[in-house]
């Protein structure tokens, strides 16, 4: 499939050539369905395809001065002295019409490197996407704390999208984002959205969240809930009146109360726990699992903040959520393992790729062999 890919060539051009070529090249990724391209010095083009990486060997290696090239290309004067003082920058960028991509540029070796991640037009939403239906109900509530997480490249950013989208056609809201980058751009509709993006529109999260503090706001979005002060602000604002919708970088639901309460002292914690135990509405915790005949499919763990749960979080034993999970019978929690062997029995995805993504092996093999 990528052997197809026009190749291009790396040699001098006008900056208009350059931009042409990266544009085909991005268009293709688009067309072949690819989630990411990278290009690297003293490699071919690289995409990554349903998760697995693919390197075009039809196309030249990359080279240092075509990437150097690019970056006068992409970057502006304010941008390139980020990258030169960080060595590393994160935007969003739209290069045609349905060719919008996050871009990271980052050193290493001492030499720039690129990163596409393409991101696909506002065409889908909770049910397309295959969320749990009952985050429909909890997105009813006004104030408190919903996380979705789940480990890189699990559909984070298009799952809070959604989320989001879902208030925006249902609810009037005033709705702020604080991203970094803005990735999906949401229009108003019966809500009024305003999309902050991180260094941009504010210096920092923090700042954002002690600014938005005082003002008519209702529900918050975070691309990346982080360190302690981002967390204690968050905890703040799901208590005093505020829907916070959170994005957390974790592997399973139990690591991110072990998380958050792990950023506080001893002395703070049980005030974390209070605060989390009863303002906390759910945790989605998702992954993308390859699909029987290519593409990837959401597979998730939903923890609504039910009465056991509650109590699991005011007393701190987090390691006994895990068992919780798995043992209950309460429709406000799905573990994965379960979603997992549904998947495995409808034959949507393989069983080892399934085991793959689960926790707790034995449990997902017995489950798959119940029938």
């Amino acid at each position: 499939m990528i052997s197809k890919m026009r190749s291009f060539r790396l040699e001098p051009a006008k900056d208009e050539r350059y931009r042409n070529y990266l544009i085909a090249l991005l268009a293709r990724v688009k067309e072949i369905q690819a989630s990411d391209l990278h290009l690297t010095v003293g490699s071919p083009p690289i995409l990554r395809i349903s998760g697995t990486l693919f390197p075009s060997t039809s196309h030249d290696i990359v080279t240092e001065s075509f990437v150097e090239d690019l970056l006068e290309i992409l970057l502006n004067s304010g941008q390139q002295e980020i990258l030169a003082r960080m060595k590393d920058i994160t935007f969003t960028q739209n290069f045609a019409s349905g060719l919008r991509f996050k871009v990271k540029i980052f050193y290493q070796k001492d030499v720039p490197s690129l990163s596409f991640r393409f991101i696909p037009e506002m065409n889908f939403g909770i049910d397309s996407l295959g969320l749990p239906a009952l985050i429909k109900t909890i997105l009813k509530a006004h104030h408190g704390l919903i996380i979705i997480s789940g480990p890189f490249d699990s559909g984070k950013s298009t799952s809070l999208a959604a989320v989001l989208n879902y208030i925006n056609d249902t609810e009037r809201r005033y709705i702020v984002t604080l991203e970094q980058p803005i990735e999906y751009v949401l229009p108003n509709t019966k809500s009024i959205i305003e999309q902050r993006e991180i260094g941009v529109d504010t210096p920092s999260a923090t700042a954002a969240l002690r600014s938005l503090a005082d003002e008519d706001v209702d529900v918050i979005a975070l691309s990346n809930l982080d360190g302690k002060k981002m967390i204690m602000q968050t905890l703040s604002a799901s208590a005093e009146g505020r829907m916070m919708i959170a994005v957390m970088n974790t592997n399973y639901s139990a690591d991110c109360l072990e998380k958050i309460h792990g950023y506080f002292p001893a002395q703070e914690q049980p005030w974390a726990r209070t605060i989390l135990s009863e303002n906390l509405l759910a945790i989605l915790n998702q992954r993308l699992v390859p699909k029987i005949g290519g593409g990837r499919i959401l597979a998730y763990e939903f923890i609504a903040n039910t009465p056991a749960v509650k109590n699991l979080i005011a007393e701190g034993t987090f390691f006994r959520l895990s068992r919780l999970i798995e043992s209950t019978e309460d429709p406000g929690i799905i573990s994965l393992e379960r979603f997992l062997a549904m998947l495995v029995k409808k034959g949507t995805v393989k069983l080892e790729d399934a085991i793959f993504e689960s926790q707790n092996r034995a449990l997902l093999e017995h489950l798959v062999q119940m029938g």
